[in-house]
């Protein structure tokens, strides 16, 4: 398998065709602000709204759009999830179930969001 059907193989495992060469998800926080921990449930609740985003991911970049900003991310693969990081802390990881996790880092506090991702469509070059 080569390097970019492994690091699609999240978007794959979520019934993309084999062709693609990218992958644009469409992902749904579960709870409406980040929270400081969302192992059980939201505990710790934010005033930091959670959009929704689209992730387009090719074989080593991540391109992540909420609301009006887009930030440019590596992408990792590790134990069948797709790892995003960009130069702040934090990380967006989807699993090939579709399911998500965030963590960001506000004034030096944790937070974080889960969800799901729906694969929206191949992307051939």
């Amino acid at each position: 398998m080569s390097l970019l059907r492994k690091s699609l193989a999240v978007a794959l495992a979520m019934g993309l065709p084999t062709y693609a060469m990218a992958a644009r998800l469409h992902c749904v926080p579960t709870y409406p602000v980040y929270c400081a921990n969302v192992h059980l449930t939201c505990v710790g609740h934010s005033r930091i709204a959670t959009p929704e985003f689209q992730v387009v991911a090719t074989s080593d970049r991540a391109w992540v759009s909420a609301a009006d900003e887009t930030q440019i991310l590596s992408v990792k693969l590790d134990r069948g999830a797709m790892i995003l990081r960009g130069q702040a802390q934090g990380y967006l990881k989807i699993g090939s179930d579709g399911q998500f996790s965030q963590r960001i880092y506000v004034d030096d506090r944790a937070l974080m969001s889960i969800g799901s991702c729906v694969a929206q469509e191949a992307i051939s070059q």
